[in-house]
């Protein structure tokens, strides 16, 4: 089972992205963060295989926030969601 762990901004995408995940059973969720600390906080406490995080967020900028959880953890892989037509980054 892969470990993700949720953040973005907005409580209602991290609900979706939680329901998404959780109705199959390659997913489990160990936690969701809204914001640069409580992003880094989730990834420092957790073993989550990989975090899902929005670009847009209180206190950085997603791609910084991208930087410095390679930083904390430099292997693992972070996913952002695509919004729009610009694709997916990972």
């Amino acid at each position: 089972m892969i470990k993700v762990a949720i953040s973005d901004a907005h409580a209602v995408l991290r609900s979706g992205v939680r329901c998404t995940l959780e109705a199959t059973d390659e997913f489990t969720v160990v936690g969701e963060a809204f914001d640069r600390d409580s992003t880094l906080a989730l990834v420092r406490s957790t073993d989550a295989d990989v975090p899902t995080l929005g670009l847009i967020m209180p206190g950085v900028n997603g791609v910084e926030l991208i930087e410095l959880i390679r930083k904390e953890c430099p292997s693992l892989r972070v996913f952002e969601p695509p919004r729009n037509r610009g694709g997916w980054l990972i």
